[in-house]
Parts: structure tokens; C-alpha cells; sequence
């Protein structure tokens, strides 16, 4: 009997030993496992999740780095910069056909002095006659034949002008001498209605006569047409037309100023003489007088 218990006591310690392990076993088995399962819940970040560079830096170096690439993005590049426009020459500097004032008499000024313009008088319009002159300037001067007036012409016909103009009067003078030389050669020319050679003149065709003549300017045909042209003057000078009212109360009679407050034309009494401008009948009809070329 004590041979049986001692059987069962040593079964029953086997079985707790046994038993024992096993548990440890497990617990260990635990263990491993909640550590596996711990490591492998942590994972690497992945690209989009790790923070960049910039990300870390202040506000402020954000800032900086933000706007710098903005300005190195919007700088073109030398070869793509398009060229600036070319600036168009200001409309009020260029003068052609239709314009006006002053501006256009000096420029028929000039071109007189150079024989380009040939009217009677500089009337400040910018018509046919000027562009034509203006087209043959350009023309004679290697500028760009346009018939209008630009800086470029502008500035070339001024100083070509200038360079002229000194010989220009002296040669005028010696036409208006020899204009009233003209003049005076026909005295006691007799008078004709409506006569334009030197077998008879009336006031108009005997003035005409002259300039054409001696100067190889065209006048209008009637004293009406003369007095539309030329420039006023009150400082006569030899060759300047005078007027005069005689039958109505515009200009019905013109002759030469000669110098010595003296005029020539041709009169209906007498044909071609000379006549004082303050005498008492040409006195108080006197209108005034215009300069020719």
C-alpha cells in the first residue's frame, strides 16, 4: 500500500512538472507573440508621409524661398524678351497735303529760297503745289520721296536752306532792280482793256508782263486775283504790288511800288507812268500792298 501511494505521489509530481512547462511554454508563446505583433505594426513612412526640407523651415525662410522661385520663373530669358516697339513718329510733326499755318509758310519760305516753290506768295495751306516741291526736294536730296514733311526733311531742308539764303536775297534784289528796270522801260506803253503785251496793257496784264519777265512768276490774270496773293506788308520795298480802289470799294487797280513812295502802272489817261502813292487822287484809294515771293 505505501508502495502504491508513493506510485501516485510521484505521478502527481510528475503531471504538476509537466504541467508547469507547459504553461511556461505558453507564456512564452504570449510573449513572442505580442512582440511580433508590436514590431510589426510600425511601418517606415512612406515618401508623402516623411517631411520635406522646406516643410521644417520657418515661416519666414518659406517666404524667401517662395518668392525666389517665383522670380526665377517669371525671368525670361535673354533670347525670348521681345524687342521694343519702334516709337511712331508724332503726328503733329509731320506736316502734308491739307495742312495749315505757319508752320507751312516757313516750309514754302525754304523751298523758295531754292527755287522749289514758285507761287506768288507763301499762303500757309499745304496743297498740290507744296507737295510737288517737297517730292522734288526729297527727290535731289537722297531723302525718301513722300511729298510729306517729317523731322528728317525738316531738319535737311532748314540747313540747306540757310546755307542759301544769303545768296537767295542778294539774287531777289537783283531781280526786283531789274524788275522795275523792266517796268520803266515801258513807260509811255499805251493802254488797252483787257492788254497783256507791250502793244498796249491794262493795269493787270502790264504787272503780270513784268514778273513774268523778269522773275518767271505767273501772277493771277485781274487785280483781284493779284490782291489775293502775296503777303501784306506796310514796310514797301521796290517790286511790291500796291492797290488801289477806284470805281468800287475792293481792289480795282494795282501797279509796282518803285521806291521813293513812287508806284508804275498802267492807267487808262495816261498808259504806263509813274504816279506818287500820296498824290491827291491815288492818295485816299490806296488799300495796301502785298510782297511777292
Amino acid at each position: 500500500m505505501n508502495r502504491h501511494l508513493a506510485s501516485l505521489v510521484f505521478a502527481g509530481a510528475v503531471f504538476s512538472a509537466s504541467l508547469g512547462i507547459a504553461n511556461a511554454q505558453t507564456v512564452s508563446s504570449d510573449t513572442a507573440a505580442s512582440a511580433s505583433t508590436t514590431m510589426s505594426t510600425v511601418k517606415e513612412p512612406s515618401p508623402s508621409s516623411t517631411p520635406s526640407a522646406a516643410s521644417s523651415l520657418p515661416d519666414v525662410t518659406k517666404q524667401t524661398l517662395s518668392q525666389t522661385t517665383s522670380s526665377q520663373s517669371s525671368t525670361a530669358s535673354p533670347d525670348t524678351k521681345s524687342a521694343p516697339a519702334s516709337t511712331p513718329e508724332p503726328s503733329e510733326n509731320i506736316l502734308a497735303f491739307g495742312s495749315q499755318g505757319d508752320k507751312v509758310t516757313a516750309i514754302q519760305q525754304q523751298l523758295r529760297i531754292l527755287g522749289y516753290f514758285t507761287y506768288p506768295s507763301n499762303t500757309g495751306y499745304y496743297g498740290e503745289l507744296t507737295e510737288g516741291a517737297v517730292k522734288a526736294f526729297q527727290k535731289d536730296n537722297g531723302i525718301e520721296v513722300t511729298g510729306k514733311v517729317g523731322p528728317t526733311t525738316a531738319k535737311i531742308l532748314a540747313d540747306v536752306a540757310a546755307k542759301n539764303e544769303a545768296n537767295w536775297k542778294q539774287s531777289n534784289a537783283a531781280k526786283s532792280s531789274q524788275l522795275i528796270d523792266t517796268a520803266e522801260s515801258l513807260i509811255g506803253t499805251p493802254y488797252a482793256w483787257g492788254g497783256t503785251s507791250p502793244s498796249g496793257f491794262d493795269c493787270s496784264g502790264f504787272v503780270n508782263y513784268v514778273f513774268k519777265n523778269t522773275k518767271g512768276i505767273q501772277l493771277g490774270r485781274t487785280t483781284g486775283d493779284m490782291y489775293s496773293e502775296g503777303t501784306p506788308v506796310t514796310d514797301l520795298q521796290p517790286g511790291d504790288l500796291v492797290f488801289f480802289a477806284t470805281y468800287s470799294s475792293g481792289p480795282s487797280h494795282v501797279g509796282i511800288y518803285v521806291g521813293d513812295n513812287q508806284f508804275i502802272s498802267s492807267t487808262d489817261s495816261y498808259g504806263v507812268k509813274i504816279d506818287s502813292l500820296s498824290n491827291s487822287y491815288w492818295g485816299p484809294r490806296y488799300l495796301g500792298a502785298k510782297r511777292i515771293g
